[in-house]
This record gives C-alpha cells, structure tokens and sequence, in this order.
C-alpha cells in the first residue's frame, strides 16, 4: 500500500519542521550555557579583583 503523494509531501515537511525546532531549542541551549560560562567568569573576575583592591589591607 502507498501513500498519497500529498500525504508523503506533508510528513516530509512536518519532520523539517520538527528538525528545524529540535535544532534551534540545541542553540537556544548552548547559547544559554555558553551566556551562564560567561558571566560565572566575570563574577569570578570581579570577585578576584574586588578581594585584591577591597581587602583593606594596607601595603
């Protein structure tokens, strides 16, 4: 038994449409991450260089 043409077009299209979400929701992950990396890092920065100059020691 075959499909309709239509029908085989449509599941076509529904798994590039499902694709194209599954990929963009692992890039909107990654970026999240990568954004998470980035601002763990400036705390750490800050926190370094606010404990070196605010450290209050005089010397």
């Amino acid at each position: 038994m075959t499909s309709h043409p239509l029908v085989v077009v449509i599941n076509a299209l529904w798994h590039l449409r499902l694709g194209h979400i599954y990929s963009y929701g692992a890039y909107l992950v990654a970026a999240r991450v990568r954004d998470q990396r980035l601002m763990a890092s400036k705390v750490r920065t800050h926190l370094f260089l606010w404990g070196v100059s605010g450290s209050g020691k005089s010397t």
